[in-house]
């Protein structure tokens, strides 16, 4: 079901287009995976062995792309982890392929079974982004706490051109996986912490 939830999402992107849908994936600007960097290899990718219930997925119209990303810890460190109640932060950097007065910048933290747990945007968090030309590229940072239960985590990233339609310049999902873990390990905990 998600598979065919993401396909459908990808599909109306591209204004119903399947000749579009199909010259993006054989050119390789459907499917092209953002760069994931870490401290310890800041200028290589590191792979990270997803859980079988995470699966990378791409759509967009391409006019803008996500082309790195990380997660790191209070002290900047990049991390795959997180203790309860830490605070995490994901950047990501984008290279826009036509100007924009207006864009959204999105992220979605889902668990193991596709349910979006947190979701945030600029749009929403009263966040002003800057008018982009042609070339440019932004580096943006979400920050927030994970008072979440233990568990597999993924984080998708999007860029839209606003908050009240479907159309997005690039939404990649399980962009990034990380595990949350409880300092108190002999305790059960079922939802927020």
């Amino acid at each position: 079901a998600l598979d065919t939830a993401n396909w459908y999402l990808a599909f109306v992107t591209n204004d119903y287009d399947l000749d579009k849908m199909q010259g993006m994936k054989a050119s390789g600007a459907a499917c092209d995976t953002p760069t994931v960097t870490s401290d310890a290899e800041s200028d290589g990718a590191v792979s990270v062995e997803l859980p079988p219930e995470f699966r990378y997925f791409r759509h967009g119209d391409g006019h803008a792309r996500i082309v790195s990303a990380s997660l790191t810890d209070e002290a900047g460190r990049s991390v795959e982890h997180y203790q309860m109640g830490e605070t995490l932060d994901l950047r990501f950097d984008v290279e826009f392929h036509q100007p924009l007065d207006f864009h959204i910048v999105g992220m979605h933290i889902r668990d193991e079974r596709g349910t979006d747990i947190i979701v945030l945007n600029s749009y929403q968090e009263k966040t002003d982004v800057p008018q982009v030309g042609a070339g440019d590229r932004f580096s943006y940072t979400f920050r927030c706490p994970i008072d979440i239960k233990p568990g597999y985590y993924s984080i998708s990233a999007t860029i839209a051109y606003d908050q009240f339609k479907m159309e997005w310049m690039d939404w990649v999902d399980c962009l990034l996986v990380f595990r949350v873990l409880d300092p108190q390990p002999d305790r059960l905990v079922f939802g927020v912490h």
